[in-house]
């Protein structure tokens, strides 16, 4: 065992004076406490802009159905629920507002949506680009279909169709 001639006295360079641990012990609660406080902070921000968008939602909601009545109010017969998908998809509605507004399941406005997509030619979103590229990464490392699809979070069928469509892509 070493013994040093420090400020303090003699020490032992194996062991860190009383003084020296009770700094680092105050200097932890400091940052846990900094930390702890920056955590609220965000909850609290995340919170209000939480509340922010919901009120971006409901009058995103309140614009697409004023427009839906003004459009379809001629209509003698009501407006189906594939036509409300597509009428709410194009003033950018999400889809799952759409699904709530509509009654309709998720899946379903997916469904219609996909189908819409196809028929005008619109290309796939950024983050559709990206869900894409990652089942394709996960399948290529070796992965099963349904263990990519847990992992990314869509069903086994999407995760097919993307696959089919990678394949066929390779062919042509």
């Amino acid at each position: 065992m070493l013994i040093n001639y420090g400020d303090e006295g003699y020490v032992e360079n194996l062991r860190p004076t009383q003084s020296k641990q009770m700094n680092e012990v105050q200097r932890l609660k400091l940052m846990k406490n900094q930390t702890i406080k920056t955590i609220t902070e965000l909850e609290e921000q995340l919170e209000r802009e939480k509340i922010r968008l919901k009120k971006v939602e409901k009058d995103i909601q309140a614009y697409c159905n004023h427009e839906l009545k003004a459009k379809y109010s001629d209509r003698l017969q009501a407006i189906s629920k594939k036509e409300a998908i597509i009428e709410y998809f194009n003033v950018g509605m999400p889809e799952n507002t759409i699904a709530t507004t509509t009654g309709t399941s998720l899946s379903y406005v997916y469904k219609i949506l996909s189908v819409y997509r196809k028929e005008k030619g619109i290309k796939p979103n950024e983050k559709a680009v990206k869900t894409q590229q990652r089942i394709l990464s996960l399948l290529n490392m070796g992965l099963k279909e349904t263990e990519v699809a847990l992992q990314v979070g869509v069903s086994p069928q999407y995760v097919n169709q993307v696959k089919k469509k990678y394949e066929s892509s390779r062919r042509g």
